[in-house]
């Protein structure tokens, strides 16, 4: 399962670790205004081709990022991300326009950090857009305009399995006990078993399961009696499929067919319910949703958030990253491009295969946001269509 913005699993997330075993105090945000030279800009690596559709010339490119697969939040024109060039210790929070590369602003984080999720962007206790990273020690916020820190908590011990969804932070701090931040501290709620959790509001937290069981949970009481989810009469509940800023949505299926409910948050009132399709991955952790939220990728079929209308993008669809435009897939012979109107840019018949073509991490204001390596180095790169195409 997926989250918006980003990609970040609510059940598990992966640590990122700096090279680095100490750690230093964090610097303030430093700004940077000079765009890269045009004539800087690198070529792709030898090996690493661009997708079919996109020019292997970047319009811009910007190196010393900190993963291959980085995760990625999306602002206005802008683009936040953890860089650590490869001879340095030190991890830093970067916002990066998208329009010509350049560095607005970027905050140090220390050395030998370990960032368990994030950069996510959630509204805050008060309704503030803020950035979200939690590393193995601490869970802070930071203003996307300025870079500056709004708020930092310790975690109650080392490492913890913590993620970030489209609604807020948690933290496992024992066997099912989640702690969620209200301002500045953490609120622990006790879990029931199998369940997860959805979203937090003050000393509430909203958790469900796997089976259509949703808890409106209290701190410091016992959990009470579940409520089932309504959803299509003879129908099964299965997986969350995605949570979003606005909605859960989960897979229903009967007599091997699957269709997705979604049902606004926090109230769970009902939102749509989507056709009924044969063999249709609900259940297999492949949704992926668009950093604007009006768009999914679930499995290989693309479906309206606002609406639960769904089409077939090709029988053969693995995506790899989405925008709010586009979606890049491999159907097993090469990276192939869907539009959000659901168009596929055909490959040609030389197209260079998926183990050939650089990383699509994302994208942003039409263009595709690719990862190429050399040794430890990796660069982010922008590139634009290499023609004309049909309006996403």
């Amino acid at each position: 399962m997926l989250t918006a913005a980003g990609g970040v699993s609510a059940l598990v997330a992966l640590g990122y670790v700096a090279r680095s075993c100490t750690r230093d105090s964090p610097s303030r945000a430093r700004a940077s205004t000079t765009p890269p030279p045009r004539a800087s800009v690198p070529a792709l690596p030898d090996g690493q081709n661009a997708p079919a559709g996109w020019s292997p010339q970047a319009s811009w490119a910007l190196g010393d990022l900190a993963h291959a697969r980085p995760t990625l939040a999306y602002l206005p024109h802008a683009v936040l991300l953890l860089r650590q060039p490869a001879a340095s210790t030190h991890v830093t929070l970067a916002c990066v326009d998208a329009r010509d590369g350049r560095i607005r602003w970027e905050s140090d984080l220390g050395a030998g950090v370990t960032i368990l999720a994030g950069p996510t962007l959630v509204p805050d206790a008060h309704g503030q857009q803020r950035v979200y990273l939690i590393t193995d020690t601490d869970l802070t916020t930071w203003d996307p305009a300025t870079g500056r820190r709004t708020s930092s908590v310790r975690l109650p011990h080392r490492s913890p399995t913590a993620g970030i969804n489209a609604r807020g932070p948690w933290i496992n701090d024992h066997d099912r006990r989640y702690l969620a931040p209200h301002d500045t501290t953490l609120v622990p709620f006790d879990l029931p078993k199998d369940a997860v959790f959805i979203s937090a509001d003050n000393t509430h937290l909203l958790a469900a399961d796997s089976h259509g069981a949703t808890w409106d949970l209290t701190s410091g009481k016992p959990a009470p009696a579940a409520r089932r989810l309504p959803g299509p009469k003879g129908w099964q509940a299965g997986a969350i499929t995605a949570i979003t800023s606005s909605l859960l949505i989960i897979g229903w299926n009967a007599d091997g067919k699957v269709r997705l409910g979604a049902y606004h948050l926090p109230d769970l009132k009902p939102a749509w319910t989507s056709a009924a399709e044969p063999a249709w991955a609900a259940f297999l952790g492949t949704t992926n949703v668009s950093p604007d939220e009006s768009w999914a990728i679930v499995g290989n079929r693309r479906v309206d958030l606002k609406t639960g209308e769904e089409h077939l993008i090709a029988p053969r669809w693995t995506t790899l990253a989405i925008s709010d435009d586009y979606a890049w897939g491999s159907d097993g012979h090469a990276v192939l491009t869907c539009t959000k109107g659901g168009t596929i840019w055909p490959a040609s018949t030389n197209a260079t295969t998926p183990a050939n073509t650089i990383l699509v991490s994302g994208g942003i204001n039409g263009k595709a946001l690719v990862t190429g390596s050399v040794g430890q180095a990796v660069t982010l790169y922008a590139l634009r269509p290499d023609h004309v195409r049909p309006a996403p």
